[in-house]
């Protein structure tokens, strides 16, 4: 259809009055013959060698030829004149549209003179394709094949054959001074002046963004290397923006001064300074703009391009020096360059300048107008620190929108969204992306960080409504819960609201945490309450979510409490960062916390503190043994305990919102146990509420004497922790015999205890002193040295059931299924306990132990 359908078209062309030309250069096939167009059969004899002329043609040269040859026959005309090539060119989304428009021949007006109000648009190229081959296509008049000839010379003498563009047919049309010239008939019907608008399509031959490149049909340098924002904002191919007026009307102010007219857009990544470049382009096309800045285009330098393959000395130099004189002859032509800074040092070689130098001269003379667009830290790197570029540049700040400026974004941008993802956006999920976007991605910007959110939220629910069994036909909407899924998603923080299952958990927080953590019900009662508050959105916004001191003796709880905590509310022991203050006993350690400063080794890494809980903000942070911490430390920690932030070393601010700090002590071990000892009659295990509240009074003063209030005051709750009493021992002995047991059972050996047994280990591993770890020790003592004895003896083999008992003597009996028995006894004297005595109550040296320790001269608090 589409050969024979040329051959309609273009028979006019094959007739002798046309014009004889020489024999054509052989080529390779052109645009015109990969749209499929053969050239036509040979003239009639005695009309000489006659070559097609559309072969010669460009594909935006046919483009133009066919929907004038379409606007004529649906006129009604006899013939295709110049007046419907100058018709169809007003129409090209091209660069011919922009020079025409900027002359004053305006497609409303063309339409108005030729097609008389309320003509439709010019079809495209297919709708020419869907006339039939019956149809009557209608011939070229004289003033058409004029302009055909004149194209075709002009081609041969000036451009060396080259292909011949939308453009040149143009400026052709436009050259004939012919009377009966049908498009100087229009112009002069529409008050315009022929070689007035010739002129401006003239100086357009260097718009480089024409669909058919320059005249000379190469893509130059400018057109390679830049976007077009303005076309894309006529094609309607860019985002909307939603405020920002002030930015983009001090964009504007800039721009219309004589010298010195670039503004540079500084703001954090994510804040909308390419949305202001793109709505200036936007305002440009919908002529909200002040005179100067009317049929200017705004074109997107890719940097990246600009350098990219210039591979030999001076070749970056002679492509940027290429660019400028292309922008500085257009005279319609804004630069925006993206990432300003990369300017400097762009390009730059030994003996070479970057672009940045390259480029002064232009912007000062207010021959090259830029607009660039870098953030604040990398504006202060490389931009201030060059001075005379600097002064070329006019600063406009770019600052983070609030939520309510957030929420307008996001309405503006919700229809192109939900016609992405086929979904609907309801209006409480723009808000919740505004609101949880600022309190749970705080080392992002707004309106950036909102808007990922409801993107990702919408490809969320169009896979989940893709993956459905129902396949219903409405359309899916994205509410609340789906924006907190993506940003549990993001943060691994819980952010959805509370279904009945996660309800009763939270209020059994207790119960969970006492599975592994034996008696020390006011310390797992302080951090229950602290997680239900955060839980249900009620603790405060600005702080941690629990600041708590866990001061007691050691073995008591302390560490395995903190560990509990990471692995039932927070999913598993790993959510945990723990640090261990004796590292941090000299001044000089105290950095390693935020990160060394620059110069010193490990800057690049980043603080143990900060980059741990900056990767990963829903976490527990442990501060094990605080008191070992110099001083320095806790000047850091207030900060955090009172606002939820740290500054690392690189300026940036670490969020601690969404962590809970634990910080241990064993600050106020000896007023516990001076205390209990002084009740001779009871046992330390014994005491009774009363005597607790006492001690805990007592060790609050003695945490007093030894930190400062500032920081005690941030605090939520000090916690202090009891030594353990028996029957709470008892009940730690069965949870290590438990893990023991398990351990066997991972190795194919099934082991069964007896409660005397327990009672035996209990016996040998209960020490007030020193808490529950003396009780693993006499774990291993008798039971798994008993039992490694026993499988490498072959007694036990895998798959059979051991029974282990206490023996008259105190140690352990071994039973196979054999029937076999045998006893365990272990050497006396073996654990650490049996050389320890307990501190002294007043403070004073410490014994000396049989490893060769010498005495303390201070006390250890």
């Amino acid at each position: 259809m589409l050969p024979r359908l040329a051959i309609y078209l273009f028979a006019p062309l094959a007739s002798a009055s046309l014009v004889q030309l020489p024999q054509w250069p052989q080529r390779r096939l052109s645009p015109a013959g990969r749209l499929g167009l053969r050239p036509l059969p040979a003239a009639p004899r005695g009309s000489g060698q006659v070559q097609m002329v559309f072969d010669r043609f460009d594909r935006d040269a046919m483009r133009l030829v066919m929907d004038a040859q379409v606007e004529a026959r649906k006129l009604g005309g006899s013939a295709v004149g110049t007046e419907h090539l100058l018709l169809a060119g007003t129409m090209q989304a091209d660069a011919i549209q922009q020079a025409l428009d900027r002359a004053g021949v305006k497609a409303s007006g063309v339409r108005d003179a030729i097609r008389g109000p309320g003509g439709g648009s010019i079809p495209s190229l297919d709708g020419l394709f869907g006339l039939k081959a019956k149809d009557e296509l209608l011939p070229f008049s004289k003033d058409t094949e004029r302009c055909f000839r004149t194209t075709l010379i002009r081609s041969g003498e000036e451009h060396d054959w080259a292909l011949i563009g939308s453009k040149d047919l143009i400026l052709s049309v436009l050259r004939d001074e012919e009377v009966d010239a049908g498009a100087l008939q229009l112009l002069t019907k529409m008050g315009l002046d022929r070689q007035s608008v010739l002129e401006e399509v003239e100086a357009g031959e260097r718009e480089l963004v024409g669909a058919g490149g320059a005249s000379s049909g190469k893509n130059t340098t400018l057109s390679q290397c830049s976007v077009d924002l303005t076309r894309k904002a006529r094609n309607g191919q860019l985002d909307p923006m939603v405020g920002r007026t002030a930015e983009v009307r001090r964009c504007m102010q800039i721009l219309v001064r004589r010298r010195k007219n670039n503004p540079v857009l500084i703001g954090d990544p994510g804040v909308g300074k390419t949305a202001i470049a793109e709505g200036l382009a936007q305002a440009i096309v919908e002529e909200t703009v002040p005179e100067k800045l009317k049929g200017k285009r705004v074109l997107a330098l890719e940097l990246g391009l600009l350098v990219a393959d210039t591979k030999y000395r001076g070749q970056f130099e002679q492509r940027l020096k290429e660019v400028v004189e292309e922008v500085t002859a257009s005279k319609d032509t804004i630069l925006f360059i993206d990432e300003l800074h990369t300017l400097v040092g762009a390009g730059a070689a030994e003996g070479a300048i970057d672009a940045a130098n390259l480029l002064k001269p232009a912007l000062a003379r207010g021959e090259l107008q830029c607009i660039g667009a870098t953030t604040v830290a990398e504006y202060r790197k490389y931009i201030e620190k060059d001075a005379a570029l600097e002064r070329r540049f006019q600063p406009v700040r770019v600052e983070e929108p609030t939520i309510a400026q957030t929420l307008e974004i996001l309405s503006g941008l919700k229809a192109m969204y939900s016609k992405h993802h086929g979904v609907s956006y309801s209006e409480d999920a723009l808000v919740a992306a505004a609101k949880l976007a600022v309190r749970y991605i705080p080392d992002r910007f707004l309106p950036d960080k909102a808007i990922d959110l409801i993107d990702e939220a919408g490809a969320l629910v169009q896979i989940a409504a893709f993956e459905s069994t129902s396949r219903a036909k409405a359309t899916p909407e994205v509410g609340v819960n789906d924006i907190a899924a993506v940003v549990a998603q993001w943060t691994g923080i819980p952010v959805s609201k509370l279904d009945g299952d996660e309800s009763r958990r939270m209020l059994n927080l207790e119960q969970q945490l006492h599975e592994r953590v034996i008696g020390q019900d006011g310390a797992i009662s302080a951090i229950s309450r602290a997680l239900r508050r955060a839980r249900v959105g009620l603790r405060s916004p600005r702080r941690p979510v629990a600041s708590l001191v866990f001061s007691g003796p050691t073995g008591v709880g302390k560490t395995e409490l903190a560990k509990a905590v990471a692995d039932v509310y927070y999913g598993s022991e790993q959510a945990m960062v723990r640090i261990d203050m004796s590292e941090y006993m000299e001044s000089h350690s105290v950095s390693r916390l935020t990160g060394p400063p620059p110069g010193y080794v490990g800057y690049e890494a980043g603080g143990q503190l900060s980059e741990a809980v900056r990767r990963n903000p829903h976490t527990v942070v442990l501060l094990d043994e605080i008191e070992k911490a110099h001083p320095d430390v806790f000047n850091i920690l207030l900060q955090v305990l009172e606002d939820g932030r740290l500054t690392d070393n690189k300026g940036r601010t670490v969020d601690f919102t969404n962590a809970m700090l634990i910080l241990t002590s064993n600050v106020g071990s000896r007023t516990i146990l001076s205390m209990a000892q002084a009740r001779s009659s009871q046992q330390v295990a014994d005491v009774d509420d009363e005597a607790y509240i006492e001690m805990r009074s007592a060790v609050k003063r003695e945490l007093l004497q030894r930190f400062r209030p500032e920081f005690l005051n941030r605090l939520d709750e000090i916690i202090v922790f009891a030594a353990l009493k028996r029957h709470e021992v008892m009940q730690v002995a069965e949870l290590m015999l438990t893990e023991l047991t398990a351990r066997c059972a991972e190795n194919g050996y099934t082991i069964q205890l007896t409660p005397a047994l327990k009672e035996v280990v209990v016996e040998n591993g209960f020490s007030p002193t020193y808490g529950a770890r003396p009780l693993r020790r006499a774990m291993q003592r008798l039971c798994e040295d008993a039992i490694a004895e026993a499988i490498l003896d072959s007694f036990v083999f895998e798959g059979e059931v051991l029974t282990m008992d206490a023996s008259a003597k105190g140690g352990v009996l071994l039973k196979n299924k054999r029937g076999k028995t045998r006893e365990h006894t272990p050497p006396a004297g073996q654990g650490i306990e049996d050389d320890m005595v307990a501190p002294a109550a007043n403070g004073e040296a410490l014994p000396q132990y049989d490893m060769g320790l010498q005495p303390l001269t201070r006390p250890i608090v």
